[in-house]
């Protein structure tokens, strides 16, 4: 980022608080860029994205995982095979 702007009150309050993006213009009616702003950290949803039940479920799985090395070696014999 090159540039810092200090929003005043007046500039706060015209940009809102709601989460919802705004477009910023110049008088003329230019598009000068689009301000989102960022939610308050009590609002941010950082629940995970897979349950426990389903960790354990994986976890008791008695299948074979396989290392990168071995996915890229088996990704690399399918391309010559062609």
């Amino acid at each position: 980022m090159s540039r810092l702007i200090i929003a005043d009150e007046a500039m706060q309050k015209k940009l809102g608080t709601g989460g919802e993006p705004v477009m910023i213009c110049a008088p003329d009616g230019t598009v000068l860029g689009y301000f989102t702003p960022t939610p308050p950290p009590q609002k941010l949803k950082l629940e995970p994205q897979i349950s426990v039940e389903e960790l354990e479920r994986r976890r008791a799985d008695p299948s074979p995982g396989y290392t990168t090395e071995e996915v890229i070696a088996y990704l690399k014999s399918l391309k010559k095979g062609q």
